[in-house]
């Protein structure tokens, strides 16, 4: 995926409002960390926790690794 704004790749976007503009997206489900709460692509956490913008609920067992 990319950036509407700078039209970058997610992990190289610089935009300081990605996450925002993310989560305020009502038609688009993706993984991000609990703990730093990025999108996958920009997560640099060591030992990730995954979700989904929607939850748990959505987040298939196979991201769960």
């Amino acid at each position: 995926m990319f950036c509407g704004i700078c039209q970058k790749d997610f992990k190289e976007c610089t935009c300081k409002d990605l996450e925002e503009r993310l989560d305020k997206s009502e038609f688009l489900v993706y993984r991000k960390c609990k703990l730093c709460g990025k999108h996958f692509a920009r997560c640099r956490c060591e030992t990730p926790i995954w979700t989904t913008n929607l939850g748990d609920k959505y987040l298939p067992e196979k991201f769960l690794r």
